[in-house]
């Protein structure tokens, strides 16, 4: 399910804000994909087992954006305009829902290629800390070479959020126009964590988070010429 809710721009301003609702679901995951679900499942003559939601399936997903001219020095002309005049402030704000993944057990041998799986025990719902995001002990090891009960995909990672935001001013130089514009990404800052070690055979950093899923504050300047 879409929804979307414009403002065309006019009187200065202009925005959206779009919400997206999805339900994915299959039995297999993309083989290049970088996500917590393994490529190949556990049981080659029963992928009804390993049905579970997408790698990507991202269940909430929310936009919004905006730009605005600056009311400042509206009117004015001469040096005051062309300093103050003519900025443009204009920003986008994402949030999704956190991606599925699947828990694993690394000790597991099924067969070449195959992804050996434990016996899921308990929820595995976690205090969802960077330390220990799932509950490990939920999920109790197999011998090797048995298939196990645990289902694909059957747990959440973080969710993710970012703001960026952009300045902008154009100044006229005769027949062209200077473009100059500061762009700053993850403006807050924020901190959007990776999925957790999901292999329970690490039992030394299994459901720990060891990696980002985003950058940190980046900014950039930049002139653009216009003839």
């Amino acid at each position: 399910m879409d929804l979307g809710f414009q403002r065309r721009f006019t009187k200065g301003w202009g925005g959206s804000l779009a919400y997206t609702l999805s339900d994915c679901t299959d039995q297999s995951a993309e083989h290049l994909s970088t996500g917590g679900s393994p490529s190949f499942p556990q049981d080659a003559k029963n992928l009804s087992a390993w049905e579970g939601p997408c790698g990507y399936d991202t269940r909430h997903r929310l936009v919004g954006s905006f730009v605005v001219e600056l009311p400042f020095a509206r009117g004015s002309s001469g040096a005051t305009k062309a300093f103050f005049g003519d900025w443009r402030v204009s920003g986008i704000y994402a949030y999704r829902s956190g991606r599925p993944f699947t828990v694993t057990q690394g000790s597991n041998n099924v067969g070449q290629g195959m992804t050996g799986m434990p016996n899921q025990v308990g929820s595995g719902e976690g205090p969802k800390t960077v330390d220990k995001w799932f509950e490990p002990a939920d999920f109790q090891a197999v011998p090797s070479g048995t298939f196990g009960n645990a289902r694909r995909n059957t747990l959440r990672g973080p969710d993710w959020q970012s703001l960026d935001l952009s300045l902008q001013k154009d100044i006229p130089m005769g027949r062209a126009l200077l473009g100059l514009r500061w762009d700053v990404f993850n403006i807050f800052n924020t901190v959007n964590l990776g999925l957790p070690d999901s292999n329970i055979s690490n039992t030394a950093t299994v459901g720990q988070i060891r990696s980002l899923s985003g950058d940190p504050r980046i900014m950039q300047f930049s002139a653009r010429v216009q003839f």
